[in-house]
């Protein structure tokens, strides 16, 4: 099996988010049905993919005949949790931090993908959003740091946090809302794979969004 990286993760949050119901994504973004469909929409290389898959679906986890596809996706997320690759996290205190974020975020000019709590709470609503964790690209945060400095944030606070990764996961965001209450929300399988790797009432809120989307 392929050894953890963002890359193996951006193939299975590809296969997953495809295979996700009931879910908002990314509009357009077209069905993961083979192998060859699934390396190209994560960027990844065929035969990269092909050892991936096959490993995975000697566990049980997946299906590749007739049609790519999940057959255990409870399995799987347990399987991946243990597996992933963690991010860099750089913490802040910023007063309002979800009605500042498009704001900070458009000066900074960079872009970004809500995860955790209140991801989870815009897609079930079980969480208390506590915290607010987004995704940026490496190269991006500097100037966040910044932005978010500017506006009165604190470091080292606990209720805002900026999430590094995989330099292509906020590109894969998708929008929720309109005009100033449009906010970018990080792919759905990412979203339970982190809150898994959160742990306690974050965790059973998962097999939640598991249950809701792979049933």
């Amino acid at each position: 099996m392929v050894r953890p990286s963002p890359a193996r993760d951006r193939v299975l949050r590809t296969l997953l988010t495809a295979a996700a119901k009931n879910m908002p994504r990314q509009a357009g973004r077209p069905k993961v049905t083979s192998l060859y469909s699934l390396a190209q929409l994560s960027g990844a290389s065929f035969p990269w993919v092909h050892e991936i898959m096959h490993g995975l679906a000697a566990d049980g986890f997946v299906e590749l005949q007739p049609e790519l596809r999940v057959k255990d996706a409870a399995g799987l997320f347990a399987w991946w949790r243990k597996n992933s690759v963690k991010p860099e996290i750089k913490s802040f205190h910023v007063p309002d931090p979800i009605a500042e974020l498009a704001s900070i975020a458009s000066k900074a000019k960079a872009a970004y993908a809500i995860t955790t709590y209140y991801a989870e709470n815009r897609f079930q609503a079980h969480l208390f959003p506590r915290r607010l964790d987004v995704y940026i690209r490496p190269q991006d945060l500097k100037s966040m740091r910044v932005a978010l400095l500017a506006s009165g944030a604190q470091l080292g606070g606990t209720n805002f946090r900026l999430w590094i990764r995989d330099e292509h996961l906020p590109g894969e965001s998708f929008t929720i809302g309109t005009g100033k209450a449009a906010l970018s929300y990080a792919p759905v399988a990412q979203v339970i794979l982190d809150l898994y790797l959160e742990g306690a009432s974050a965790a059973e809120a998962a097999d939640m969004l598991v249950e809701k989307s792979y049933a």
